[in-house]
């Protein structure tokens, strides 16, 4: 298995993934801004099986996924010093849905998972606010929160006070 991490990921989590597979640690700083320069849902959207790669994530981690074998779509906006040229790719994706701010979505995106549901939200930094385990949808975002419970999914809102981002 094949793990992409920030390379600010705490070491003791980082020798537990280790054991998993191989892991990447993503460090993009220079073409967006810090806080975020490691986050792999900046520079890559994986969902339902399908890989979009942004034109300028570093050709090392496109050697990696060559390496492996793993097959991808170059997208074609590049990933920007800030928002929104830094949420194209930043999109929830799963068997079913495509959720995100669809006026940021890269257009590859769209393109390859054109049979899901696509789901309009404000939040662009959808991907970082957003996972699903079990059909549970779990957010702190209450915009997203809204727009999923009206589809009629089980969503859960937790409490994101307390998450802060480096920078």
């Amino acid at each position: 298995m094949l793990i992409f991490v920030d390379y600010r990921f705490p070491p003791q989590a980082l020798t537990m993934l280790k054991e998993m597979g191989s892991v990447v640690m993503i460090n993009h700083e220079g073409i967006t801004y810090p806080a975020i320069s490691g986050h792999p849902d900046v520079f890559f959207c994986f969902g339902a099986g399908r890989l979009v790669v942004a034109p300028n994530a570093s050709s090392s981690y496109i050697d990696v996924l060559n390496a492996h074998g793993i097959g991808y779509t170059i997208g074609e906006n590049m990933v920007g010093q800030k928002y929104p040229g830094s949420v194209f790719y930043n999109a929830f994706v799963n068997h079913h849905y495509l959720v995100h701010n669809l006026k940021y979505t890269e257009k590859q995106i769209l393109e390859v998972h054109k049979e899901k549901e696509h789901i309009h939200v404000k939040q662009a930094y959808t991907r970082c606010s957003l996972v699903e385990t079990a059909g549970l949808y779990i957010t702190g975002d209450k915009g997203i929160e809204k727009k999923l419970k009206a589809k009629g999914l089980d969503v859960f809102l937790v409490d994101n006070k307390q998450v802060s981002l480096y920078g």
